[in-house]
């Protein structure tokens, strides 16, 4: 079973994974947290521009994270199918919004980081050992209206 914990390292990070988008939900083999549940998220969807700062960590800076955190706990059974949604705006997941989910403005290289934490809980993201699980190509167009699978 991959751990809380473990799983902490990909929900901290992911909201910027794949540019100017945030990351909103997880599911565990089909079956979502809920909204907003289990993960950290920023309150703006806007650029870390100096990407040397903490600030590429979680957000931060210009990219508030939205206190308090939640304090939901997601369990990834080993072998688990873990799917993350993203949205243009915390606000336009089901909307109209022409630039659901991403801009076409924010398209950008997908990286993606884990990084173990000893509990899920903590507030901290500094000083973490952070490893490289996947990197892709460039978002484009075509990914946009797709879905997206790493």
């Amino acid at each position: 079973m991959i751990s809380s914990s473990f799983l902490l390292g990909v929900l901290s990070l992911a909201g910027y994974t794949l540019g100017h988008t945030i990351f909103q939900e997880v599911s565990v083999n089909g079956v979502s947290a809920g909204h907003l549940k289990g993960i950290r998220y920023p309150n703006y969807d806007g650029p870390i521009n100096d990407v040397t700062t903490n600030d590429v960590i979680c957000n931060g800076g210009p990219n508030p994270l939205v206190t308090p955190y939640d304090t939901t706990i997601i369990d990834v059974p080993a072998g688990a199918t873990v799917t993350a949604e993203f949205h243009h705006t915390l606000t336009s997941a089901g909307t109209s919004d022409g630039d659901e989910p991403i801009s076409a403005s924010h398209k950008g290289p997908i990286m993606v980081y884990l990084a173990k934490v000893p509990s899920a809980l903590q507030t901290t993201m500094t000083g973490l050992q952070w490893f490289k699980i996947y990197e892709g190509e460039t978002l484009t167009l075509s990914y946009r209206r797709m879905g997206l699978k790493l």
